[in-house]
């Protein structure tokens, strides 16, 4: 089988197996009720704080939220098909299966990227400056957004094949990223230490690109990056538990 046969049938494969796909009912509270509420949380959140522009904190989680539904879209495709031995299948074949990487980030992207565009839209219109440029400036890196998602998927979703529970190395990263992207309090207000950390970190770069501290291209090139380093990390943890399970060592069990 070719790689674009390999790539198109394991994408069906997680359309059809995806409980997020399962209705749509399930489609629309995973990819639009449920990021609605986090952006709305974010902006009462920044209110009570007395933030001075709650528009800026509700384009920023209109991006943390995209990169947040790729990367959980990703994590739980991945732990589903290690519970239903598939993955175990892929991975023993092809140690690095880009085909299926590519795969189970493409659902998640779709969807994160029609929400992150009526998100915005939402935000624009409510928006009662109207800033056209705050829009722009947001969708222009909406896809930055759904590409840092898709590689820090692959680190959480790489990060937890070794472990009993899949889902740890996602359910640590996904309330940090928030913070981690300034969304409500800028970076620039953290302690020095904090954001000497935070830089090593996705989405790191996009509040200070909300903000006009940095030029999209810069942030782009930081974001691939660390997104890059994160994916390279659970490739290398994914090979890690290939190696355990060609002993014999059950997944489950590790």
């Amino acid at each position: 089988m070719s790689w674009l046969s390999r790539f198109f049938h394991l994408l069906a494969l997680q359309f059809r197996s995806s409980t997020m796909f399962a209705n749509i009912g399930t489609v629309l509270v995973s990819f639009l009720v449920t990021p609605m509420l986090d952006i709305a949380f974010s902006v009462l959140m920044g209110a009570s704080l007395s933030a001075p522009d709650l528009v800026r904190i509700g384009y920023g989680s209109c991006l943390v939220g995209a990169a947040i539904g790729v990367c959980t879209t990703m994590a739980a495709s991945v732990a589903n098909d290690k519970d239903q031995e598939i993955l175990q299948d892929v991975l023993l074949r092809r140690k690095i299966d880009m085909a299926y990487w590519l795969g189970v980030s493409v659902p998640g992207v779709l969807m994160a990227f029609v929400t992150g565009i009526i998100a915005s839209s939402g935000i624009f219109l409510i928006d009662a400056t109207q800033d056209l440029e705050s829009l722009l400036r947001t969708l222009t890196l909406l896809p930055m957004a759904l590409v840092s998602g898709a590689l820090l998927g692959i680190g959480v979703s790489g990060l937890g094949l070794p472990l009993k529970d899949s889902f740890m190395p996602l359910n640590t990263a996904v309330p940090l990223l928030p913070i981690i992207a300034g969304v409500v309090v800028p970076l620039r207000y953290y302690p020095l230490w904090a954001q000497h950390i935070v830089v090593l970190l996705p989405m790191s770069s996009y509040s200070a690109v909300l903000t006009g501290a940095a030029s999209i291209p810069a942030a782009v090139v930081r974001e691939t990056l660390t997104g890059g380093a994160w994916a390279v990390i659970g490739v290398m943890s994914s090979i890690l538990a290939v190696r355990s399970w060609k002993h014999g060592k059950a997944p489950q069990a590790m």
